[in-house]
C-alpha cells in the first residue's frame, strides 16, 4: 500500500531524522518508483551503487542523502559516512546518536567519521 499527501507528515515524537540503512534494505529496493526518497539525479544509479565504497544508506528527513560504511577494529567500530551535501547540526547530532546505536547493536563503542 502507498499513501500520498500534500503535506510531509508530521515526525513522531522521538523518531530521529536520520537512518544508516544497509544497502539492500526494502526502504530503497522494494518499490519500482522510488520517487519520494531518491531524487531523479540518484535514481538511475543506486543499483550501482551497492558495489561502492559507501554500499549502505544514509537517509536524512526520509530521502536519501549520502551512503556509508564500516570499520571494524579491535573491540571498536567506526562509521565513515559521506553525506551528499553538508548536514545541519540538528542531522549532525541525530547521525550520531545512529552511530551510537549502531555500535551498541553489535555491543561495542563506535567512532563517526564524516568524509
Amino acid at each position: 500500500m502507498f499513501w500520498s499527501g500534500d503535506e510531509p507528515p508530521a515526525r513522531p515524537a522521538g523518531r530521529l531524522p536520520v537512518m544508516l540503512l544497509p544497502n539492500f534494505d526494502e526502504y530503497l529496493i522494494a518499490y519500482k518508483d522510488r520517487a519520494l526518497v531518491v531524487d531523479a539525479d540518484r535514481a538511475a544509479n543506486i543499483a550501482a551503487r551497492t558495489n561502492g565504497a559507501f554500499a549502505n544508506h544514509l537517509i536524512v528527513d526520509g530521502r536519501l542523502a549520502g551512503g556509508w560504511s564500516r570499520r571494524i577494529g579491535g573491540n571498536s567500530v567506526t562509521i565513515d559516512v559521506a553525506p551528499y551535501k553538508k548536514l545541519s547540526p540538528l542531522h549532525t547530532r541525530a547521525l550520531s546518536h545512529a552511530a551510537e546505536q549502531y555500535g551498541e547493536f553489535l555491543g561495542m563503542p563506535s567512532t563517526l567519521a564524516v568524509v
